[in-house]
């Protein structure tokens, strides 16, 4: 701007992304700075080569689509839409690449959670079904004994959501201990490659230590009743026993 301004700033300290082509050209602070820095600066853009540009600031990113639909719509209406290009955070210049990534990366690690949890499901169905070729005996006693078939079913059907509670929190046990120790972990995956395991330019000095609070009610909430719905194939299965014939092979 044409006039100094002075903004008092209180270092508290410094954070490596890792990503070259941003993590040694940006800095964190409070909004309010950067409305100021905005607010002094009238000619403030992102890219110099664009001179013709108008950057449109809102409070909440999860708007941005609709801000960008609002704006082609006014547009439009006033017949001027072939001279904009409007384009969001996610697709503008430097960033777009990165968010691509991001996401990239965001859908494989969930794919790959996927597998593991229908994989789970898989040696649960496996599990209970061996179970129940084993309590044949005692399920025909049961049943000659008046236990209903839903009753029967809902033993088996709750043992599968019960293995499914139990790993899931034995899992996120196991995660919190790997990243309390992810350093070491990491160290010692170098040691046996011979080399960085995580390059530093890309992935900063550290890998992160916290799980995601979103990831956490997906696996509390997902796994049990995914297994619930793996113990209902054993659960049929041993309502549907015949009482007679199973003491009869007894």
């Amino acid at each position: 701007g044409t006039q100094e301004t002075h903004l008092p700033v209180f270092v508290a300290g410094f954070y490596d992304p890792g990503i070259m082509a941003v993590g040694n050209k940006c800095i964190l602070v409070p909004s309010e700075v950067t409305t100021k820095i905005n607010a002094a600066n009238s000619a403030f853009t992102l890219d110099p080569a664009e001179a013709n540009s108008i950057f449109v600031w809102i409070p909440n990113l999860k708007d941005a689509e609709e801000v960008k639909g609002d704006i082609l719509e006014k547009l439009e209406s006033k017949g001027i839409d072939r001279y904009w290009k409007v384009e969001t955070f996610r697709e503008y210049g430097f960033a777009k690449d990165l968010m691509q990534q991001f996401e990239s990366d965001k859908t494989l690690f969930s794919l790959i959670g996927l597998i593991i949890l229908l994989v789970g499901c898989t040696n649960i169905i496996s599990l209970l079904v061996l179970l129940v070729s084993d309590k044949k005996k005692e399920i025909g006693i049961l049943r000659a004994m008046g236990s209903s078939r839903r009753s029967i079913g809902m033993i088996f059907a709750l043992c599968g959501a019960t293995l499914g509670l139990l790993s899931c929190l034995l899992g996120i046990l196991l995660a919190f201990i790997t990243l309390k120790n992810i350093d070491s972990l990491v160290h010692f995956m170098s040691l046996i490659q011979g080399h960085d395991a995580f390059n530093a330019q890309f992935f900063g000095q550290s890998l992160p230590k916290t799980i995601s609070s979103r990831a956490l009610l997906f696996a509390g909430i997902v796994t049990p009743i995914l297994s619930l719905i793996a113990g209902v194939v054993p659960a049929v299965k041993a309502a549907f026993l015949s009482p007679c014939d199973t003491l009869r092979s007894e």
